[in-house]
């Protein structure tokens, strides 16, 4: 069985952050592993837990859960969604590559959704894609060959071998070059 998604919730108001994390708790495939008041110590808490979400309110005083996003180190940047009684903020949250913004009051289900979410978006994360109709899982590929024209092709480790195109070569060496 998969590791269960470890989340962390920020919202200066108590009685969201209380129900946020009353809801949470009722999912068997979340881990919470922090809560935090304001910004601040959101970022804080992001950087020291490390986790795969953060459930950020959008409006907190002095740092609102954009300046949140701005304010962490790339390398401890977790998926986010964006909390918030407004809906005028969607377009800029989805600018910044949420998984999900969630309306006050937020209800079971729908929260349901956004960590569904989250956790297909972890789960992509073992495969990469190699062509519009070819995935390969990350840890099956023994070996990448580049080839003329800036493709690779891929032996897995079955011995089966793939071929990028062009475009997903160039996110493919991106990928290959993180690992």
């Amino acid at each position: 069985m998969r590791d269960r998604l470890r989340v962390v919730v920020a919202d200066d108001e108590r009685p969201a952050r209380s129900l946020l994390l009353s809801m949470l708790r009722n999912f068997d495939d979340v881990q919470i592993v922090g809560e935090a008041a304001d910004g601040a110590a959101a970022v804080e808490l992001i950087e020291r837990e490390k986790p795969d979400l953060a459930l950020l309110d959008l409006q907190m005083p002095e740092v609102d859960g954009i300046g949140v996003v701005r304010l962490l180190k790339r390398g401890s940047m977790p998926m986010i969604a964006f909390i918030t009684a407004y809906d005028e903020y969607a377009v800029r949250a989805f600018e910044m590559n949420a998984v999900d913004y969630l309306l006050k009051p937020v209800d079971a289900t729908r929260l349901r959704e956004t960590v569904s979410r989250a956790i297909d978006r972890l789960d992509r994360d073992e495969f990469v894609r190699l062509s519009r109709g070819t995935l390969a899982n990350i840890s099956a590929i023994a070996k990448a060959v580049p080839m003329p024209g800036g493709t690779f092709v891929l032996s897995l480790s079955n011995g089966q071998e793939l071929q990028s195109s062009r475009f997903h070569s160039r996110l493919l060496r991106e990928r290959l070059l993180r690992l």
